[in-house]
């Protein structure tokens, strides 16, 4: 039997993102970051619990005014608790963790730390139903070029796997390899990705958001049948 072929898989998240995904994947793996984090100063409100939608929001909260913390899922979670949080994990999204936080009873004040980009808005929605609830920007994404080992596998004819696990980054991706001449097989976290995407483009949904039910689409998409073998 001949030897099992591997699609080559391109990353494009932040560097440490990219790095622990691509321990999970067999096959060759192209790491070149489209955004990486900058911290941002900022003053910080008094609260009671913060919410953390992201592990990189975690790590740029300095010296923060609270130590119980609400968290979009589990990774984001288990980083906040390294940093010392009594952390909860909604072990979903940010719809997942409004719903949490509403059925906790919260009374607040809470304290949303995010990125620039955000999505789900949950400090309006939390104090329209009645948990006071402020933001903060604690980061930024900042744009980086794709590396010249990525252009050149764009370039050529072998297929390539993508995943993508945010809108924000499906249309940095789309922007930056537009003529991608190989054949782009798209594995996105969730149906919000994949609506950033060309209609005609190969892209498959995972069947949940999170790292390992992504994991096992890139692998079916590295594996498909139609993937060329070497004579």
């Amino acid at each position: 039997m001949p030897p099992q072929s591997f699609a080559t898989v391109l990353l494009t998240r932040p560097s440490e993102g990219s790095t622990r995904f691509a321990a999970m994947l067999e096959g060759p793996v192209i790491l070149s970051p489209l955004l990486e984090p900058r911290i941002l100063p900022a003053d910080l409100p008094p609260a009671s619990s913060l919410i953390f939608t992201s592990p990189t929001a975690v790590r740029a909260a300095g010296s923060p005014p609270a130590t119980h913390a609400w968290c979009v899922g589990d990774r984001t979670a288990a980083v906040a608790r390294q940093a010392g949080y009594a952390a909860r994990s909604a072990a979903g999204d940010a719809e997942a963790l409004f719903r949490a936080i509403l059925a906790s009873k919260e009374v607040g004040p809470l304290l949303h730390l995010r990125g620039r980009e955000s999505k789900g808005d949950l400090a309006r929605r939390l104090t329209e139903a009645g948990i006071p609830t402020a933001e903060a920007v604690v980061y930024e994404m900042v744009p980086r070029p794709l590396t010249e080992e990525a252009r050149q596998a764009l370039r050529g004819t072998s297929p390539i796997v993508v995943p993508l696990f945010s809108p924000a980054s499906a249309r940095r991706f789309m922007a930056e390899a537009p003529d991608a001449a190989a054949p782009l097989r798209f594995a996105c976290l969730s149906d919000a990705v994949a609506h950033v995407l060309p209609n005609d483009a190969m892209a498959a949904t995972a069947a949940r958001p999170d790292a390992q039910a992504m994991c096992d689409l890139v692998t079916l998409l590295q594996r498909l049948e139609t993937l060329p073998t070497e004579n």
